[in-house]
């Protein structure tokens, strides 16, 4: 609404730039030099004096206030630009013979709605996938405006395809053809201008769905009451799937056009709205993307959330809740390093011992206070649950296979940072019980996961002989990418086998009592690339308080096959792996159902430590 001038500054600065460039339009080059002359004459006099300069110029510009009285020009920009102003312009035309003088009278209105940025994906997918574009909007919100779609025509036209919504799912027999949306900005009754996105590329067909419907229909509609459904997803960060060692180690089979962002986003999406979650706890979220992407889209579809980037603020966490079930108490982020840098903090929560353990121990508590994971928390309550409260935290922990110890003690803090936070709110774990949800990087016999199911893990631990083994590597600290050969991990060839060694250990304890894993610690994968196959993603929750109801299907090996992969009978002829044409991440998702239960229900102790013997162990790929 000031043209890009400064809030303090008088109007007859940008009143004379309009003069000179209305002046330069009408009268060219003669009119540049008028204004040149003009400035030139004037020298730095006071705002006051702009108005005695006009006739040099051959333009008037005058602003008109409500009641049609010229407004002050040493008025300043924020004081004068008001919606109900008027600009007036006068200025003539033609030659001195053939003169004529134009008055003109334009509306001021500030804060217009408006669209600066409208884009499709680059792929866009038919079928039951949602398209939507990305979008800027100003002073409205995307439910204001007028949304529509058209297909190229095969003449060069276009033919109107939907209206109504920012999302549309493309028919198939629009595949080959390009197609368009237009916004138009509104906000009640006041309308901005239109603005068009056409597509790069034609429409592609849409992928094999089956498994991922199947899911779906599996868990039904949203659960009613206080129950809650509970969704836990790596979705991979792009900043990760284009690395060479992506594309040629790990996912060396899947095509470049089904590993684009664009169109494994748009699988994600599909495969997030498909299950209607109440909480959403995502990882590997790109720091641009949740802007641009996800929070926006899950924005329009009812959920309030927020995103906890690492310290490499490349990628993070990202935490959504159903605003229509749910309400935020409370919303924290807390980078793990900063928590093990505070030593007062260390001996508060993790114990003295462990505190002293550490200071004694300057490689890993100089590994601690490096590694970049980020653990989020949502303190919730439902709407018209009478007090209901859940604590959710949400975090991907640190990689590296040698690295056990440093996940063990990654789960110490975030546990004891979320019974800190509850304190701070006058709660314990009888009057809200806590999900501990994300990317865990553990198999379920490691530390990290009997300290969880157990809710302790002792000092006698196999995995703590790593701390004398695992050692960080000199690089860029805020690269944020996550390859191997970012740490040294050397093996002591007499470690173990009666050797003498002596490493740190600790005996750590949960605040909370045991909690259950909602797949009962059975899940053969969540994880699977060629290199490496196994269970790493979670949902935590305490059996004594909630309740498992239902659990989403996971994939089995054969559900990852193209169907080219399977025989006529259904054998499996070439393994699938993540991510794929029809499977947009190289993690499953897990989603389940918690309810709250009465009393102090206890729950089965098949889904407690320790890890079911029947589970099945998938090989290391070949």
């Amino acid at each position: 609404p000031t043209g890009g001038r400064k809030r303090g500054e008088p109007i007859g600065k940008p009143l004379e730039r309009i003069r000179r460039t209305v002046s330069s339009a009408c009268f060219g080059k003669a009119g540049k030099a008028k204004g040149r002359e003009a400035k030139k004459q004037r020298g730095d006099q006071a705002a006051a004096a702009f108005n005695d300069d006009t006739a040099d110029l051959g333009v008037t510009c005058t602003m008109l206030d409500h009641l049609g009285h010229p407004v002050p020009e040493t008025t300043t920009n924020s004081e004068a630009w008001q919606t109900g102003y008027t600009l007036e312009l006068k200025y003539t035309t033609g030659r001195e013979e053939n003169s004529e003088v134009v008055s003109k009278k334009l509306k001021i209105e500030t804060n217009l709605p408006g669209c600066s940025e409208l884009a499709l994906p680059r792929r866009i997918i038919a079928g039951q996938i949602l398209t939507s574009p990305a979008w800027t909007l100003e002073f409205c919100s995307s439910g204001d405006c007028k949304w529509s779609w058209f297909a190229e025509e095969e003449g060069g036209g276009w033919t109107t395809i939907g209206e109504g919504s920012p999302q549309l799912a493309i028919d198939e027999k629009f595949v080959g053809r390009r197609v368009k949306v237009r916004c138009e900005p509104a906000c009640g009754e006041r309308a901005g201008e239109p603005r068009e996105a056409v597509s790069q590329a034609p429409v592609m067909n849409s992928p094999p769905l089956r498994f991922m419907r199947a899911r779906h229909d599996a868990m039904g509609a949203r659960p009613a009451g206080s129950s809650l459904r509970v969704m836990s997803y790596n979705i991979l960060a792009d900043v990760y799937s284009k690395t060479s060692y992506a594309k040629d180690v790990l996912y060396p089979d899947i095509s470049k056009e089904h590993l684009d962002t664009d169109y494994r986003q748009q699988l994600s999406l599909f495969e997030v709205s498909g299950f209607g979650c109440d909480i959403l706890c995502m990882q590997e979220v790109d720091s641009i993307l949740y802007d641009k992407f996800w929070s926006p889209r899950l924005g329009s579809g009812g959920y309030e959330g927020f995103f906890s980037p690492k310290t490499s603020k490349v990628e993070g966490c990202a935490l959504f809740w159903n605003q229509e079930k749910l309400g935020a108490r409370c919303t924290e982020s807390v980078h793990l390093r900063d928590l093990f840098a505070d030593e007062g903090w260390l001996e508060k929560h993790l114990g003295a011992e462990a505190a002293s353990t550490l200071a004694r121990d300057q490689n890993l508590w100089g590994i601690l206070r490096k590694i970049s994971t980020a653990a989020q928390y949502a303190l919730l309550e439902v709407q018209q649950g009478e007090g209901r409260r859940v604590l959710v935290a949400n975090t991907h922990l640190y990689f590296h296979p040698g690295a056990s110890h440093i996940r063990s003690l990654s789960v110490a803090a975030i546990l004891a940072h979320a019974a800190d936070l509850l304190s701070r709110h006058g709660l314990t774990e009888e009057d809200c019980p806590v999900l501990v949800c994300g990317d865990l990087n553990s198999e379920p016999d490691t530390g990290a996961i009997e300290l969880l199911a157990r809710s302790s893990v002792s000092a006698e631990h196999y995995e703590w002989r790593d701390c004398s083994r695992f050692s960080w590597k000199a690089r860029d600290e805020e690269s944020g990418f996550e390859q191997d050969e970012d740490l040294r991990y050397a093996l002591d060839g007499a470690a173990g086998g009666g050797s003498e060694e002596r490493y740190p250990c600790f005996d750590l304890r949960s605040p909370f009592g045991p909690l259950a894993s909602s797949d009962g610690l059975r899940s053969a994968f969540t994880n699977y690339v060629k290199g490496y196959i196994g269970a790493l993603d979670y949902i935590f929750y305490p059996p004594g308080k909630m309740g498992l109801e239902k659990l989403a299907p996971l994939p089995a090996e054969r559900d990852l096959c193209s169907e080219d992969g399977l025989d006529s009978e259904g054998n499996v002829v070439a393994q699938g792996y993540l991510p794929s044409q029809s499977f947009p991440s190289d993690h499953v998702s897990i989603v389940a159902d918690l309810s709250f239960l009465p009393g102090t229900a206890v729950e089965p102790p098949s889904l407690t430590w320790p890890p079911p013997g029947d589970r099945p162990v998938m090989p290391l790929p070949a």
